[in-house]
């Protein structure tokens, strides 16, 4: 589950390792509220990322600026080897925590 500036990082980070003949790394397909996420993708070996939570039945089950991101187990790899030297030491995420009032560090 994550907020809408979380939803932007990790967006970025699922395109960081992709190539333009890669499949996209992140669908939003819709799915009902009670469906599982994971029956969405076409295939679970490719690094990918679904945002859910959009289904306006269960929204009422959820905070306003909640949404879920849900990755397949290589995207979770790929997102887990961003570092210093990807984009999370940036200018433009040291300017939105700043702006969030939260220490550049956090």
């Amino acid at each position: 589950m994550v907020n809408p500036d979380q939803l932007s990082m990790l967006m970025i980070g699922a395109q960081y390792y992709a190539k333009t003949t890669d499949p996209e790394p992140v669908i939003a397909p819709f799915g009902s509220g009670c469906m599982q996420s994971v029956s969405l993708f076409k295939n679970l070996d490719v690094p990918q990322a679904i945002i859910g939570a959009t289904d306006m039945a269960m929204r009422k089950f959820l905070p306003p600026e909640i949404l879920a991101f849900t990755v397949t187990k290589p995207m979770f790899a790929n997102l887990c080897k961003l570092d210093k030297n990807s984009f999370l030491e940036k200018g433009f995420i040291k300017q939105l925590k700043k702006v969030r009032g939260k220490n550049s560090s956090s």
